[in-house]
């Protein structure tokens, strides 16, 4: 069944909606809300700037990237040092974040960062 019937039945009550199916319309693409999540890791590297988010939940897959591991952000990509910022912060706090993915685009095969929310 698609996202979009999901989210349709979901709305109208028939069932509940799959954790993915948060979807958020951004410019010409859409994200996805990966839900709340606490971070096990950060990894940084692979002879790029980047980082990646390992999760102790288990990874949310939309764009069906072929190593979903982690999320990971890209410092060519809006929001990177923000995105760093907040999961360094939030890891070190021992406090969950929501992340938000990219449902048509992976980095290093691996769901691609484009937002991260956090709460005190």
């Amino acid at each position: 069944m698609s996202r979009l019937r999901w989210m349709v039945l979901a709305m109208a009550g028939a069932c509940a909606a799959p954790s993915w199916a948060q979807e958020l319309e951004i410019g010409n693409f859409a994200a996805v809300g990966a839900g709340t999540v606490t971070i096990k890791k950060i990894r940084t590297g692979w002879d790029a700037e980047q980082f990646a988010i390992e999760t102790k939940e288990p990874i949310v897959n939309p764009a069906g990237c072929s190593a979903p591991d982690a999320y990971v952000a890209h410092a060519t990509r809006a929001g990177y040092k923000e995105h760093y910022a907040i999961a360094l912060s939030a890891m070190y706090a021992g406090r969950p974040i929501h992340v938000v993915v990219s449902d048509n685009d992976c980095i290093s095969s691996r769901p691609r960062i484009m937002g991260i929310h956090a709460a005190p």
